[in-house]
């Protein structure tokens, strides 16, 4: 298994007390930095020699930074340091902290020429992940990596059938043509389905902003990548009218918070990877949003009506362990918007029953 961690955070600087506040959540109790020279300027891995690595942070460690340039540094962490039973922690950083500093560009598609370069990043990556036979699994901020993430994978398999399971209170299905907000964290299966609705055409984005769209929806030089038929969506609630046009025109599937209570984690699980079973191949994207808003106030979107953190572990458990699952990923996790580190505890306790089913 192979974390990758996908940084945009300008804030990269390390203090004693973040340190703290890391060791109090992943309970590490030495901490040991180690530099290696990537493949590329931008991805560094910290390789162990014996057994499969391990993940325990809790989402994005990007507020537990190195003063370095972009890419530079990665973490090596031992948990129990001269017990006799380390634990190793392998982690792969793309980071692109310039992105923020950016101007926004399209109101239309904010960032998106930086976006352009860390989706190709991503897809690098997890590609290259793939085809060494590990299983990748991702720590976004803003769900808009997604799409690279996607891409990644059609790369390292361009002629097997990809199923998405879509965990999320949001279709993510604009394009610049439709969107109210201009935020990509909104387009990223719209980008792998090659989508841009310009029957609910409200926006008229620009050439560049257009050229600039083409060409992430082009990146892998595979699109579409994936099949409305191939989406599976769960807890999603929070729609606007243009996604809505699609998800009834192409009849997508979808799993809402009152069928998961009413029906069970067990039969949603067994009907999503049904509804996929012609699907070679099965990403899950993971958006902490789609759990209550009640305890996920740490994110962007919260939503009321979303499910518990129990529901959402045991859902993810139980897919997870499809063989046809060939990449998970985990988004939308902000610290700075968190209360009482409940969103961070949450989603350490869920990744934490994935990896222990990744690793058994």
């Amino acid at each position: 298994m192979v974390v990758i961690d996908v940084i945009s955070d300008p804030n990269n600087i390390i203090d004693d007390k973040k340190v703290a506040y890391w060791k109090s959540i992943v309970h590490v109790s030495n901490m040991k930095y180690a530099n290696e020279l990537p493949r590329n300027s931008i991805i560094a891995k910290a390789v162990r020699d014996d057994k499969d690595p391990m993940f325990v942070f809790p989402f994005f460690p990007s507020h537990l930074s190195l003063p370095c340039k972009a890419g530079e540094t990665v973490w090596v962490m031992t948990e129990n340091p001269g017990s006799g039973s380390d634990i190793a922690y392998w982690f792969c950083k793309i980071v692109d902290n310039n992105i923020l500093f950016d101007s926004q560009g399209s109101p239309y598609a904010k960032r998106i020429k930086g976006m352009v370069t860390l989706y190709e990043k991503i897809a690098t990556e997890v590609s290259h992940t793939l085809k060494h036979n590990e299983f990748p699994l991702i720590l976004a901020g803003d769900h808009s990596s997604a799409g690279g993430t996607i891409a990644g994978i059609k790369m390292a398999y361009p002629k097997q059938r990809l199923g998405v399971i879509w965990i999320d209170a949001h279709a993510d299905l604009h394009s610049p043509y439709t969107t109210p907000s201009g935020n990509l964290h909104g387009m990223p299966l719209a980008v792998s389905l090659g989508e841009d609705n310009v029957q609910n055409k409200m926006n008229k984005p620009d050439k560049e902003t257009v050229d600039l769209w083409n060409k992430l929806k082009k990146i892998g030089n595979i699109s579409p990548k994936i099949e409305y038929r191939d989406i599976v969506y769960i807890c999603l609630r929070d729609v606007e009218p243009e996604e809505s046009y699609l998800l009834k025109k192409h009849h997508v599937k979808i799993f809402t918070t009152s069928e998961v209570r009413r029906n069970g984690v067990e039969k949603i699980a067994r009907d999503a990877l049904s509804h996929l079973s012609k699907c070679n191949l099965i990403y899950i994207s993971f958006d902490v949003d789609s759990m209550d808003s009640s305890i996920s106030k740490g994110t962007g979107t919260p939503v009321r009506n979303g499910i518990t953190e129990k529901e959402a572990g045991s859902l993810c458990v139980r897919l997870i362990q499809n063989e046809k699952v060939c990449c998970f990923e985990i988004a939308e996790v902000n610290p700075t918007l968190d209360k009482e580190n409940l969103m961070a505890e949450n989603t350490f306790e869920i990744l934490q029953r994935i990896v222990s089913q990744l690793t058994n």
